[in-house]
């Protein structure tokens, strides 16, 4: 996969969800919930069970770090309990670590509370749940060490359940453990913990719930430093929550209960004949009772909020009555509390100062904490604030590869991605993803690059510079033809030539070694972009090369290309079936491979063994009709190499594959089916013994060439021509829109918006419709662009039929020449030729020369 999961060292890129549906295709991705500076969390629908999971993205590890994540996943997968959020798989994929996890449709408990007291009984039954569940962790050795409200999600069935066991905790030091918390989590974190003295255990989690239930019941956090949370203080709370709480958060850990087990033991009794009380500090006591009605309808206001909250928590006791009578009961208890609320709101003793500073540092609170409120490790999302925040400074995006591949594939080279870096003339970027040779110039070639070449020793060495140490990367190069080696954009230089060779396609080792090695094995690899917007690297331009290198005496064959005896091959992994295999090989002025005896069939053997993964198979230049099997050359079927003892006789499987693996060998396959490869076979007597043969007649394939690299000639100039009509109509409305007064620049913004918005990048101006209402003064300037459009067009086409005629022209009398000679194998294929560019539709398709206009 792309490098997209890291573009820094430091930075974490989450994919988006339909990169990840291909890395996972056992499931469909459907929503990115929040990304954060190390993880990502995803909904997604397992396809096999038809259900909603969540998954979490991490970048990859290596080392310690990583079996430690192998074996805390393993443990987690074990653990099945109702107020736990379980673990059902996990695994890497293209250099993300990721887990499965179970799905919790509903809101984080510190969403739910909204960092408001909530009454005791309710607070009880949710701690007394969340121990249930950190119990059964503890149990089978697992520790949590980040209890927290934004960690504990409250389901549909208001039920908590606790997350985040995404990471190991056991087993690590202090500083290691304490390094892992954010700015929430260490408000809940044991002393311990917190000052990096000692790793966590149990009792490490005994502390967080203690402050968690404090919260619960105060709505606030306990202070800094250790002290009686409830005597002090005028209450209405039972005072056994003072002693276990004294208990359950003591500095010193052995003073503390042993785990989640022995503290939800001296909770339970707590819930008989246990009231509805909630503390009452002095920060929210009564006012004076000259304190004004508004005052009072503002506390009236926020106990119904309140109250709204703990409705809804405490709907767990009533889900056997039908939902008439529930809704009943709630607005009893609403219009109960909110008096209750006014009554007190009198009664208040604090200044008024003293009340608003409470209030504000409250929301303050609040605003931090909903900015982490996700229960999945912390993952930021935008939080659902009450009231409206000032606006941050916008911050520069950092584009990543995944980003800019549509943009750089066309040639835009305005952007690069965070970590690309200048090398000469064009720009370097390292991919840490491993690849194959052929994927990594596949993916190369996708986002408009090829793989990086060297033209020096300076380059050798700003490259090793970027190279992670240990690593070994691609290069743009390999073997092309017998005993030579060439770089994928057409350059040379001494530093193509290996120091050693098991293999055709070119690596370089971090000491700066080149060696040639099996295309099969994988590598990371550096990205080119040449800053013109042109990728003479792509296997299009390479083949183009070739192509016009055939008169020579050695043409220049695509890197890769291996040579036995006079024949020359390229293992080509390209996803096609037979017949687009078989036209793809012969635009390439070659052919699917043909193997004619034992000798070729152990090389063509060998050489896929070192290109292709075991079990895949590459097509070859056979084919069964009227009974035989028959070349693609009409040489004689005098030899076979089947797989099976005989070949399948089933009627659909005419086309012929070589499987490779242990055992390999021939295969008939659906032509229709598509196969991973090719075999592309160049026969020296192409380019030098049929030249012989034929006098100085030159080759028809000669015209094809020749009028190829004319088409692109009179493309490239169209191109340019359109843009620049395009860049004039800009232009034009530009100057115009400037020139305007400010309340007519206000008038036309529409317009102008509208104009220049029909004008594409590549210049091309749309016609559909008329153009916007626009001054006398422009229109004339745009009416006029279209005009010289619609010229350049129909010059483009007269141009192209033109060039189509004299082709055909050419054709013909090579084609009475062929007959003359008696060379029916060209004149077969002059005809095929000659039928291919009939119109000047097909003409224009045959080249693939695009935007016939």
């Amino acid at each position: 996969m792309a490098d997209h999961n890291q573009t820094s060292d430091d930075a974490f890129k989450a994919p988006e969800p339909a990169e990840l549906s291909r890395m996972l295709p056992s499931f469909k991705v459907t929503q990115l919930l929040a990304s954060g500076a190390s993880s990502a969390v995803y909904v997604a629908r397992q396809k096999s069970l038809d259900r909603n999971v969540a998954i979490k993205v991490m970048p990859g590890r290596e080392g310690p770090a990583r079996s430690r994540f192998e074996k805390e996943a393993r443990a987690m997968a074990k653990l099945r309990h109702p107020n736990l959020i379980g673990v059902h798989d996990f695994g890497e994929a293209d250099g993300f670590l990721y887990l499965v996890m179970d799905f919790v449709d509903g809101k984080s408990l510190r969403r739910s509370t909204r960092g408001e007291a909530i009454d005791q009984k309710t607070a009880l039954k949710l701690i007394l749940s969340i121990c249930e569940g950190l119990a059964h962790a503890h149990k089978a050795g697992i520790i949590h060490q980040a209890i927290k409200p934004d960690n504990i999600l409250i389901g549909s069935n208001l039920e908590p359940r606790v997350g985040d066991f995404g990471l190991p905790h056991h087993g690590e030091g202090g500083a290691a453990s304490a390094a892992r918390l954010d700015h929430i989590a260490l408000q809940y974190a044991a002393p311990e913990v917190a000052n990096k003295r000692a790793r966590a255990d149990r009792r490490s989690d005994v502390y967080s719930l203690g402050v968690l239930l404090h919260e619960l019941l105060t709505g606030e956090l306990p202070d800094g430093s250790f002290t009686p949370p409830l005597r002090s203080r005028e209450q209405r709370l039972d005072p056994r929550f003072e002693k276990i709480l004294q208990r359950a958060m003591h500095p010193s850990p052995g003073k503390r209960f042993s785990d989640a087990r022995a503290l939800q033991e001296d909770l339970k009794p707590l819930l008989k004949n246990l009231g509805q009380g909630n503390l009452m500090t002095r920060d929210s006591e009564v006012t004076e009772s000259g304190e004004s009605l508004a005052e009072a309808k503002e506390s009236q206001h926020r106990a119904v909020q309140q109250s709204e909250t703990l409705a809804a928590m405490a709907a767990t006791e009533s889900r056997r009555y039908d939902r008439l009578i529930t809704v009943k009961i709630l607005v009893i208890a609403v219009l109960v509390i909110a008096l209750l609320s006014v009554w007190s709101a009198y009664n208040r003793r604090k200044d008024e100062s003293s009340r608003k500073a409470k209030i504000a540092e409250r929301q303050k609170n609040a605003m931090s904490s909903g900015e982490k409120e996700n229960p999945w490790a912390n993952l930021q999302r935008d939080p659902i604030r009450e009231t409206k925040e000032a606006p941050r400074p916008q911050q520069a995006r950092e584009w990543t590869l995944f980003d800019l591949k549509e943009q750089l594939l066309r040639g835009d080279r305005d952007r690069f991605p965070e970590g690309a870096w200048d090398l000469a003339d064009r720009k370097v970027y390292f991919v840490r993803s491993a690849m194959s040779w052929s994927a990594a110039s596949r993916f190369a070639e996708s986002h408009g690059a090829h793989l990086a070449t060297l033209r020096s020793d300076e380059e050798r060495l700003a490259l090793l510079a970027k190279l992670p140490k240990g690593k070994i990367t691609w290069l743009g190069g390999g073997m092309t033809g017998s005993k030579s080696w060439g770089w994928v954009d057409g350059t040379s230089s001494p530093l193509s030539t290996p120091s050693e060779a098991t293999g055709q396609y070119l690596s370089m080792s971090e000491s700066g070694t080149v060696r040639a090695s099996p295309g099969r094995t994988k590598y990371p690899f550096f990205l080119q972009w040449h800053l013109d917007g042109k990728n003479p690297g792509s296997l299009e331009a390479q083949l183009q090369r070739f192509n016009l290198s055939i008169d020579q005496r050695i043409p220049e064959f695509p890197p890769g290309t291996v040579t036995n005896g006079d024949r020359h091959y390229l293992v080509l992994e390209r996803v096609l079936g037979w017949e687009k295999a078989r036209i793809f090989a012969e635009e390439a002025n070659g052919h699917l491979a043909v193997i004619g005896n034992q000798e070729e069939q152990d090389y063509l053997e060998r050489v896929i063994a070192t290109c292709l993964p075991e079990k895949s198979a590459a097509w070859l230049g056979g084919s069964y009709s009227r009974g035989a099997w028959r070349w693609v050359t009409n040489e004689a079927w005098s030899f076979t190499s089947w797989l099976a003892t005989e070949q399948d006789f089933d009627p659909e499987s005419t086309a012929l594959c070589f499987t490779s693996g242990e055992p390999s060998g021939w295969a008939n396959r659906d032509p229709e089916s598509e196969l991973a490869a090719l075999i592309i076979e160049w026969s020296r007597d192409q380019f030098s013994e049929q030249s012989a043969a034929t006098g100085d007649m030159r080759s028809w394939t000669t015209l094809r060439n020749q009028c190829s690299v004319k088409l692109t000639t009179i493309r490239e100039k169209f191109l340019q021509l359109l843009k620049a009509n395009g860049a004039s109509m800009s232009t034009a409305l530009d100057e115009w829109h400037t020139g305007l007064s400010l309340q007519n620049r206000g008038r036309y913004t529409l317009s102008f918006q509208q104009a220049k918005g029909r004008i594409a990048k590549d210049g091309r101006i749309n016609e559909e419709g008329r153009l916007p209402a626009l001054p006398a003064e422009i229109a004339s300037v745009c009416n006029a662009c279209l005009r010289e459009q619609g010229s350049l067009d129909q010059e483009y086409a007269d141009v192209m039929e033109s060039t189509r005629k004299t082709y055909i022209q050419q054709l013909g009398m090579r084609l009475s020449e062929a007959k003359d000679r008696r060379q029916f194998s060209e004149v077969s294929a002059i005809e095929a030729e000659l039928e291919s560019v009939m119109t000047v539709q097909t003409f224009v398709s045959h080249f693939n020369v695009s935007g016939d206009d």
